[in-house]
């Protein structure tokens, strides 16, 4: 038995915007279906509280998938120039509980945040749509940008704080209930495409 392990740059390279957000269409209907299981997230702050730590289960008997997120959230990171964001996403076999991959969770959840984004855009926009407004120039602005984009073309990114200016350093938290369906669509994705493709490295477990 071994354990695929993914890191960021090959999480991006198996996971492109476009493809991502065909997955996040099977995705909602997964979850409006009620064919996926997303228990309540677990959160906890760190007993300084200088940030939490956050785990996110979820399941899919017809992807033959389970697992969890697990995330950190650390904000002074950003005066160390480090994401502010970090975690990974692991998954198990649903039928035998063989641990199956680790993945970059913060790849993971910054391409299917904004590939969920450009889904609703390429469903709700109008025909004629022409402007896409994007409130925050956080990590997610650049990637909701790329999404949006492919179904408006002209956009316009702002910051709250300072309009104009990019910040990288800016996150948003989402108060999702858990892994929530696109995690763990996008994950099993990810993990498909490194095993055709052979990317990543396998390790005995």
């Amino acid at each position: 038995m071994s354990l695929l392990i993914l890191n960021a740059k090959e999480t991006r390279r198996l996971l492109p915007i476009a493809e991502c957000i065909d997955v996040m269409e099977q995705a909602m209907h997964a979850a409006s279906s009620q064919s996926i299981r997303i228990p309540p997230r677990t959160l906890f702050y760190l007993q300084d509280d200088s940030g939490f730590f956050a785990v996110m289960p979820g399941a899919s008997k017809l992807m033959n998938s389970y697992g969890a997120k697990l995330v950190g959230y650390h904000p002074g990171n950003a005066r160390r120039n480090l994401p502010v964001i970090r975690g990974i996403v692991a998954l198990f076999d649903h039928e035998t509980g063989e641990p199956q991959a680790i993945i970059d969770g913060g790849t993971v959840t910054n391409i299917r945040t904004a590939a969920a984004s450009g889904l609703a855009t390429r469903v709700l926009a109008r025909p004629d749509a022409k402007t896409c407004g994007i409130l925050g120039a956080g990590a997610l602005a650049a990637e909701h940008v790329d999404a949006m984009a492919r179904s408006v073309k002209c956009w316009r990114p702002t910051s709250p704080d300072k309009p104009g200016r990019r910040n990288d350093a800016q996150v948003t938290v989402y108060n999702s209930p858990g892994i929530t369906a696109q995690d763990l669509y996008a994950a099993q994705y990810v993990l498909a495409q490194a095993r055709r493709e052979g990317i990543g490295s396998s390790v005995p477990f």
